[in-house]
Formats: structure tokens, sequence, C-alpha cells
């Protein structure tokens, strides 16, 4: 049985209005995993497989462009995020630029992404130690405006026309942390609603998604756990888009088993299911 207090939903944010479960989602029941199966008639969804050779979520990339911008959302109405440095006398953060822009050749890492807007893609990406780089030089980005603490940003990884991000592996880290990514439970990137290929679950699972509304008038977004019904997330995204990271509890038992989550949802957005390590 999956309790309902094992699935705790990361903190909201003023971006995001929470929409209570209906009564009927609050009662659907949970069956053990180990005699669950999945419709005999096939799920409702369309199930989406992403384009071949376009960038995903938990991948390398290279900026192939001159001056790529980084900025605070995915869009052009989005300014630019601020680039700091650590001062190796001070320790302190000393702000460089009021505008990132990326030269040809800088790599970075994709946490989210694509969200597909105007035939643009878009990604969620973070700094990097370039090759050679020593820790002074390495870039900060701040992306909500604090100052400190290294952000993300957004950059356009292609248009109908051209090609700003191209697939790459990124350098070896030595820094202290560094781990092996772990291969996700699935990953999904799409306009409208969807449903994730079926992956076995093991442990526990965090899902990370962001979307936004093409039109730039808000939508709405819902996520749910199937065959059994359990609702991770049911969402208001703000016009100019926002995103969330669920952190369920471990599930204690009858959690090995078939699943695939449902997405509901009129936004365009990318999702990606990690299993919980730990």
């Amino acid at each position: 049985m999956w309790p309902a207090a094992i699935l705790m939903l990361s903190a909201c944010t003023p971006e995001v209005v929470r929409i209570t479960p209906s009564p009927s989602d609050e009662s659907a029941p949970a069956s053990p995993a180990a005699s669950v199966q999945p419709f005999p008639s096939g799920p409702d969804l369309p199930l989406v497989t992403p384009i071949p050779g376009v960038l995903g979520s938990n991948s390398g990339a290279q900026v192939d462009a001159i001056g790529l911008a980084v900025r605070r959302g995915p869009g052009t109405s989005f300014p630019l995020v601020a680039g700091y440095r650590v001062d190796p006398a001070t320790s302190q953060e000393v702000l460089i630029t009021e505008g990132v822009r990326l030269d040809a050749g800088y790599y970075v890492y994709i946490y989210q992404g694509p969200l597909v807007i105007d035939g643009t893609y878009w990604y969620l990406v973070s700094p990097e130690r370039q090759p050679g780089e020593s820790i002074e030089h390495f870039w900060r980005w701040d992306a909500d405006g604090d100052g400190s603490n290294v952000d993300h940003g957004w950059v356009a990884g292609r248009t109908p026309d051209d090609t700003y991000l191209i697939p790459a592996e990124l350098p070896p880290c030595t820094d202290p942390g560094c781990g092996t990514a772990v291969p996700p439970y699935a990953q999904l990137y799409t306009t409208g609603s969807a449903r994730t290929p079926m992956f076995t679950l093991g442990l526990g699972v965090s899902v990370l998604w962001y979307a936004a509304d093409p039109a730039g008038q808000g939508c709405d977004m819902k996520i749910t756990v199937r065959p059994n019904g359990i609702v991770l997330d049911s969402a208001r995204v703000a016009p100019y888009g926002h995103g969330d990271r669920i952190w369920p509890f471990d599930l204690e038992e009858n959690v090995e088993g078939e699943y695939w989550l449902d997405i509901e949802s009129d936004c365009t957005w990318s999702l990606i299911a990690q299993p919980i390590i730990g």
C-alpha cells in the first residue's frame, strides 16, 4: 500500500499555486505493486517519444555560438543572469558582468529541457569548470538576484534555423563531491498531455519538472502515478513558467513493479523521474 503520507511535495513557491486533489483522487485505492497490472486496453494518454538527436535532461553539451545569452527564464523576454567570481584574497563573490553570455566551446550541463516555445528549444543549464580553469576563474551565475550561490540559467539550444548547443562529453570532474549520475527512470518533453514509458520502480522516485505556457497566459500541470492513481503534483503554472522538484519519502513496501506517469497539461514541459539515492 502506498500511504498518502509518503508523498511529500517540496515547498510551494509564489509562482505555483497548489490545487487540492479532488475527492475521487484521494479516495482512489492504491493496490500493492505486486498485484498491479497495466490497463488491459492501454493508457488513455499518448506515449510521446523524444525526437532523435535532440538534447535532453541529464546530459552534457557545448556551446556552438558566440555570445549565447544565459537568461533567468525560458524566453527572450527574461533578463540575463549576472556573473560572479570568487576573489581569492577575500573569498567573496565579485560581480563581473550584469549579463552572462557564453562563447563557443563552453561546456554546460543540462538539468532540464527542452521547453519548446515558438519553435525555440530552451534548456536549463549550469556553469561548469572548463578544461584547465582554476576555481578563481569559475563562473557563478545569479539568476534569482540574491547575489550569491551557483544558480542555473536558461539558454536557447536551437531554433528552426540555427543550432546553439551540441552534444558533448563533459570534462572529468575532480572536485570533492563529484559522482556518477544514475540513469533516470523516465524523461520526457512535449506540449500537452502525455505519458512516460513504463519503468520498473525501485526504492523511491523524485520528479523534477518545469513548464511554461507557449501563449503566455498560464497553464496547468498534473502528474499522476499509474496504474494506482496517486497524484504526485497538481499546479497552476504562471504565464512565464515555473517548475518543482517532488521528493517523496522512500517507499516502504510493495514498491517494486511496473509504473508510468500520466502528465495532464496544456503547458509545454519537461520532466525527469529519477531514483532516490541513499
